[in-house]
């Protein structure tokens, strides 16, 4: 019995390849634009100062930079969360409020204490 010894891979590669069928060539896709700058920070949408003399809650001073992600979960609560000067120029103090009657004061109050959230009294004068 006489057993086929297989081509040497250099001897298949010399062979020549037969192509039945072209194939187009595919055009490169077009270069996706640069994304759109995001507009000012979300912090525009929080009032900054606040809405006049009146009792708030201060729920904490947090980098101007994690501003937008803490007030959007006080908003999420159903408050209305402001901003205010912070103690240095990269932070702001989160309220929330203005709070003119004591029944609003404790549905805050407990809105944050069911939310583990830590707050104080912060009464603003004239």
């Amino acid at each position: 019995k006489t057993v086929a010894q297989p081509t040497p891979l250099a001897a298949a590669a010399a062979q020549p390849v037969v192509v039945d069928r072209i194939v187009p060539e595919v055009p490169a896709p077009a270069p996706t634009p640069a994304p759109t700058p995001a507009p000012a920070a979300a912090t525009q949408s929080v009032p900054t100062g606040l809405a006049g003399p009146g009792t708030y809650l201060q729920v904490g001073v947090v980098a101007k930079s994690a501003f937008d992600v803490r007030a959007a979960a006080i908003r999420e609560m159903g408050l209305k969360p402001v901003a205010t000067t912070g103690p240095d120029e990269n932070s702001l103090r989160l309220l929330v409020g203005p709070l003119p009657t004591a029944a609003e004061r404790e549905q805050a109050m407990n809105t944050l204490d069911r939310h583990n959230m830590q707050w104080f009294v912060k009464t603003i004068a004239n």
